[in-house]
C-alpha cells in the first residue's frame, strides 16, 4: 500500500517520478556518505592522530573517505542501498525548489558581506541548481514539456552562483 502514490506519480507524470528518485538517491547517497565517514573518522581519531598533526596517518584518512564515497556511488545511485530501492513519493518538486532558489536568492542579495556567506551558500546553490537540473532534464525527456519553474531555478541559481563569485 506505502507504494501506490509513487506507482500513481509513475505512471500519470513519469518526468516527476523519475526526477524524484534520481534526487532521492543522491540524497541518500550523501546520507551514506556522511555515515561512513563519520565512522572512519571516529575510528581514526580513536586509534590515531590523523586530526592532530599532518602526516601519514592524515593521509590514510582522507584516502579512506574517498575510497568509500567511490564504492557507495554506484550502489547509491543504481539503487542497491536499502534507503535506494524502493520508489517513493517525491519529497521535492520543481516549485519548491525554485520557491527555495528564489528564498535564497533574495537572502543573498539582502546580506552586505557576499564574500563572508559564500563559502556557505556555494554548495547550496550547487545542490539546488543541480536539483532544479534534473528535474528539467527528465521532464522534458519523459513528459515532453518545457518545465518553467525548472528551467528559472536553473537559471536563478546560475545568476546566484555568478553573483557570489
Amino acid at each position: 500500500m506505502e507504494m501506490v502514490p509513487a506507482l500513481r506519480l509513475r505512471r500519470d507524470a513519469p518526468g516527476t517520478f523519475h526526477a524524484a528518485r534520481i534526487s532521492g538517491r543522491i540524497i541518500a547517497y550523501g546520507l551514506y556518505v556522511m555515515g561512513a565517514a563519520s565512522a572512519t573518522s571516529m575510528g581514526f581519531a580513536a586509534f590515531s592522530d590523523a586530526f592532530l598533526v599532518a602526516g601519514p596517518a592524515q593521509q590514510i584518512w582522507k584516502v579512506t573517505i574517498l575510497c568509500e564515497a567511490l564504492l557507495l556511488a554506484p550502489f547509491a545511485l543504481s539503487g542497491r542501498l536499502p534507503a535506494t530501492r524502493w520508489p517513493q513519493p517525491p519529497l521535492l518538486d520543481e516549485r519548491s525548489l525554485f520557491v527555495a532558489t528564489l528564498a535564497s536568492g533574495l537572502a543573498v542579495l539582502g546580506l552586505n558581506s557576499r564574500a563572508e556567506w559564500s563559502e556557505v551558500l556555494l554548495p547550496v546553490y550547487g545542490t539546488l541548481g543541480l536539483f532544479s537540473l534534473i528535474f528539467a532534464v527528465s521532464r522534458c525527456w519523459f513528459d515532453r514539456e518545457v518545465p518553467v519553474f525548472a528551467l528559472a531555478g536553473v537559471g536563478m541559481t546560475l545568476l546566484a552562483l555568478v553573483f557570489l563569485l
